[in-house]
C-alpha cells in the first residue's frame, strides 16, 4: 500500500480544517496503527490470536490493550489474556507509552508504535478517498452523471470546494477542476433534471436495500446517504425550475422510506 505524507504539502487553513474534521488526525492514526491482527500456531491444532482492543478513551488519553486468545481448530477458546500488552496515547504530548509481558507482545506492541509514527503523518489511498468523498458529501452535491466524477455544487459552498480542490491537486496525480455554471434557464433546467435523477436513484436504492434484505450495516449506510440527500434539498429550492410538487413528493417519499426502514431495523 502507498502512503502520502501530509507534511510534504503546504496546506491552506481551509484544507487543514477540512482534513482535521474528517480524519480526527491523531486518534485516527493511533487506531489504524493498532488494527492489525496476528495469529500463530503453538502446537498442532492450537493457535494464539493477538489483537488490540480499546479499553479507555478520554479527553486526555486513549488506551488500547493487546489481547491474547488461545483457540483450537474448532474455534473453542482455551485461554484468554486481556492485557499481554498496551499502548497509551497521550493526546496533549502526542506520545505513546508501551507495555508488554512477553517477547511476542513486545514485538507486536513495538511494531504498532512504529506504524503509528508512520500513520500520524501519512494517509493511505483508501483513507484519502474517504476524506474526499465525505468532504464532497458535506457540500450538497448532485451527480451530473450516474457514474459520478462530475457534480453540481451550490455556490454557497464555493470556499470549501476551492479548499477541497487544492487538497486534491496537491496529491500525486490528483486532478480536480471547478467549472462555473452560468445562471441561465437552460442550466437551471439541467440542474433540475439531475436533481430529479438523483432523488429517483436514492429512492430506488432505499427500496432495493429493504427488498433484498441487505446486511444491517450496508442498509444503514444507504439510509444515511438518503437522509443527507433529503436534507440537501433545501440548498436547491431557489435553483430548480418548474413545478416543485414532483420533487417535493420524492423528498417526502424518501423520508418515509428511511423512517420505515430505520423503525424496522430497531424492532
Amino acid at each position: 500500500m502507498h502512503y502520502l505524507s501530509i507534511h510534504a504539502v503546504p496546506f491552506t487553513p481551509e484544507v487543514s480544517s477540512l482534513l482535521s474534521q474528517v480524519l480526527h488526525c491523531l486518534t485516527d492514526a493511533f487506531r489504524r496503527a493498532t488494527s492489525e491482527k496476528f495469529k500463530r500456531e503453538m502446537s498442532p491444532g492450537v493457535y494464539e490470536n493477538y489483537m488490540f482492543r480499546e479499553v479507555a478513551s478520554t479527553s486526555a488519553f486513549v488506551q488500547r490493550n493487546l489481547v491474547c486468545e488461545t483457540v483450537d481448530t474448532k474455534g473453542r477458546r482455551l485461554n484468554y489474556i486481556p492485557d499481554v500488552g498496551s499502548l497509551v496515547l497521550d493526546r496533549k504530548t502526542e506520545k505513546v507509552d508501551a507495555g508488554y509481558v512477553s517477547s511476542m507482545a513486545q514485538q507486536l506492541v513495538s511494531n504498532a508504535a512504529l506504524q503509528f509514527d508512520i500513520f500520524r503523518n501519512n494517509y493511505g489511498s483508501t483513507t484519502l478517498l474517504t476524506v474526499i468523498t465525505n468532504a464532497l458529501k458535506s457540500m450538497s452535491p448532485t451527480p451530473v452523471r450516474p457514474s459520478g466524477g462530475v457534480y453540481f455544487v451550490p455556490a454557497q459552498f464555493d470556499g470549501n470546494l476551492d479548499a477541497l480542490i487544492r487538497f486534491i491537486v496537491s496529491l500525486e496525480k490528483g486532478e480536480a477542476e471547478k467549472v462555473p455554471v452560468m445562471n441561465t434557464l437552460g442550466m437551471k433546467n439541467m440542474v433540475t433534471r439531475k436533481l430529479m435523477d438523483h432523488l429517483r436513484s436514492t429512492l430506488a436504492a432505499c427500496e432495493n436495500g429493504v427488498e433484498n434484505q441487505l446486511k444491517k450495516n450496508d442498509l444503514k449506510a444507504i439510509l444515511e446517504d438518503a437522509k443527507i440527500v433529503v436534507s440537501n434539498f433545501k440548498e436547491y429550492e431557489s435553483i430548480v425550475t418548474g413545478n416543485l410538487q414532483e420533487i417535493e413528493a420524492y423528498v417526502a417519499l424518501i423520508r418515509k422510506r428511511v423512517a420505515d426502514a430505520l423503525a424496522n431495523m430497531a424492532d
